[in-house]
């Protein structure tokens, strides 16, 4: 069995876990941690999933052509109209 790390909280922290306990909605405080470490989980590979697009975008930007003559009023402007009709 893993050994059981040891952390430091806030008091405040503390009293927010301890509340979240009273509630009945989790057994105890490790249930808490645990649910905590979930999301925190989810939460980072959600955010290397967006830096994986981006380095994705970045790399078919680099490779794409150049565009010589390039009306960024006009493009704009398109595009303006284009999202109000939606």
């Amino acid at each position: 069995m893993a050994r059981n790390p040891s952390i430091s909280l806030t008091e405040i922290l503390q009293k927010d876990i301890e509340d979240l306990v009273k509630t009945g909605r989790y057994q105890n405080v490790s249930e808490v941690m645990r649910a905590g470490a979930r999301l925190l989980l989810d939460q980072e590979a959600q955010r290397n999933a967006v830096i994986k697009r981006l380095e994705i975008a970045v790399d078919e930007a680099l490779e794409s052509e150049v565009v010589e003559e390039f009306d960024i009023d006009d493009f704009l402007a398109r595009k303006r109209t284009q999202w109000q009709s939606t």
